[in-house]
């Protein structure tokens, strides 16, 4: 069976509207919803109800829908929040209410909700996949339904249309893409499955709804969502036990029903034939299939598959021209996306790290090495990316780079560097002096180059945040990180007022920096008021840092 990956919205932005008159509901008491990243307490307790939202709650969103649960029934519904009102203090949230109405009442076990946007991001439309289970005749199964629950003017009316063309007894869906596949059950008990797009429908007025679109009737034994945006193409499965086949989505046949295994991806397919032991690889670009020879396909990527041969990992690209970026000789290869500011400027995109015989390389998409396989420690990966001076190494070579220079900056002879590499105890002791000697090389240019820059290095506070009574600031040395100082609410105005007096020249030297996450980020760092009390900032990650640490005053 195939693995779905759904983005599930729990809540989604809805027009301003005047709710209509509701039949007077049942109190229940205050069910805990989670949506993003707040945490909601909701109440029903007169008509439509009210809801109350914690203080991190945005107040300018005030027309949303969400899933609700009704504690009493334990059922799930569609609420749609109304209108705020506000006494005299907006910030509490004991005087904000929020007057709303069910979309959909809560009489079903669970309910998904998805959103189409249309206009170019000007109108956005709602539906909701809603599932019952229920226990016939010793018969237990599920009733699942769609239903446009709408924005606008359609969704304040506290009504909502059925989509669906039956009620399915299972489904599998693409939210991101609208994508939805209902289950249709046969006299015999066995299931039949098809698929439907959710679209637009228009009326005189501009959009009107939702419906869904069937684009191939319930036929299938297994059938899977578009797993590709551009391409369309789905798995599907003709009869219980038998063979996959890849279809369009529109039924046409592009591979026959021959795999006993089918691992669709956002950029390839991997097949392995009936009784077969090898995979191939299907491009979606070209639509060509190479020869049954991979163990494993491991990760279909952008740039090309991971694959495992005879015990070792290797990197293709896809169609009929395939090309071999790394041969099947590595242990391990994980792809990283690193930002610019962590290595070279001159090259921005994803990196191949690959292991062999307990040594690390990196190489780009198209085979290039940026670092040759001597990298014992993958942890200190953002050390030595961070020093080195372009995305080829064999260019590092040619202009005599730092990447070949031992620790007292001697460039080394062809001669040295194959020896050490030939003695474990030898390269080991040279990697743990040189990374640091790198590492620390790297902090020291970035400290000149923000020293150099209009302003030099500097620090800039934000506004006081009560909740966490902390006052975040912002280093010139690196743009990235964000720092939060603590400092008691009774202190936040008095050190405010003297922030805005503080002088680089005061506080500078008692910074220190480190490298953190890929960036050079202060590692301490104290201010001083006029009155002599003093405020220390250290960084969460310092304790963990195995990397040096460079003073400022060590540098200026």
């Amino acid at each position: 069976m195939f693995a779905l990956t759904a983005f599930i919205f729990s809540a989604v932005s809805a027009q301003p509207g005047a709710p209509a008159n509701q039949a007077k509901q049942t109190p229940t008491l205050p069910v805990k919803q989670t949506s993003g990243k707040d945490d909601y307490l909701y109440k029903n307790l007169f008509e439509g109800g009210m809801v109350r939202f914690k203080f991190a709650w945005n107040p300018n969103d005030d027309h949303t829908l969400v899933v609700l649960k009704d504690p009493k029934t334990n059922k799930v519904g569609v609420w749609h929040n109304s209108y705020i009102f506000y006494s005299d203090r907006p910030q509490s949230p004991s005087h904000m209410k929020v007057f709303g109405f069910w979309v959909l009442k809560p009489e079903y076990d669970d309910i998904i909700l998805g959103l189409i946007t249309v206009q170019s991001g000007k109108s956005s439309h709602a539906y909701a996949i809603c599932t019952k289970e229920y226990e016939k005749r010793g018969e237990r199964g599920k009733e699942i339904e769609v239903y446009y629950v709408g924005l606008g003017a359609f969704c304040d009316r506290g009504k909502a249309e059925l989509i669906s063309p039956f009620k399915a007894s299972d489904v599998t869906y693409d939210l991101d893409w609208g994508w939805v596949v209902l289950a249709k059950k046969e006299r015999d008990g066995s299931q039949k499955w098809g698929l439907w797009e959710v679209d637009v429908e228009k009326g005189k007025n501009g959009v009107k709804g939702l419906k869904l679109v069937e684009k191939i009737s319930p036929q299938y034994n297994i059938l899977s969502p578009p797993y590709n945006a551009k391409n369309l193409w789905v798995t599907a499965n003709k009869e219980k036990g038998g063979n996959f086949g890849i279809l369009t989505s529109t039924n046409e046949v592009l591979f026959p029903f021959d795999y006993e295994t089918v691992q669709m991806g956002h950029y390839g397919i991997a097949v392995k034939k009936d009784g077969g032991e090898k995979f191939a690889v299907i491009s979606y670009e070209d639509k060509s299939i190479s020869d049954f020879v991979y163990d494993a396909v491991v990760n279909k990527l952008k740039e090309g598959f991971i694959f495992r041969q005879g015990g070792k990992y290797g990197l293709r690209t896809y169609t009929a021209t395939s090309k071999e970026i790394l041969p099947p000789v590595y242990d391990t290869i994980v792809r990283e996306v690193m930002d610019p500011e962590i290595i070279h400027k001159a090259y921005d995109g994803p990196l191949y790290f690959a292991k062999r015989d307990g040594k690390w390389g990196a190489y780009t998409p198209e085979g290039d090495c940026i670092m040759p396989e001597m990298l014992v420690d993958f942890s200190k990966r953002f050390y030595y990316m961070g020093t080195l001076p372009s995305q080829s190494y064999y260019y590092a070579i040619k202009e005599q780079a730092n990447i070949l220079k031992n620790t007292k900056g001697e460039f080394e002879t062809t001669e040295q560097f194959e020896l050490r590499r030939n003695d474990p105890q030898r390269e080991a002791e040279y990697l743990d002096n040189a990374l640091a000697s790198y590492a620390k090389g790297f902090i020291v240019q970035k400290l000149r180059d923000a020293n150099a820059n209009r302003g030099g290095v500097s620090v800039k506070f934000g506004a006081y945040n009560m909740d966490k009574q902390m006052f975040p600031f912002v280093c010139t040395v690196s743009a990235m990180p964000i720092y939060d100082l603590s400092i008691p609410y009774q202190e936040g105005p008095a050190f405010k007022e003297a922030s805005t007096t503080f002088k680089a020249s005061e506080y500078l030297p008692t910074s220190s920096y480190f490298i953190c996450d890929g960036f050079v980020q202060i590692a301490e760092i104290t201010f001083t008021l006029p009155d002599g009390k003093s405020f220390h900032y250290t960084h969460p990650k310092l304790a963990e840092n195995k990397g040096p640490v460079v003073k400022y005053t060590d540098v200026f």
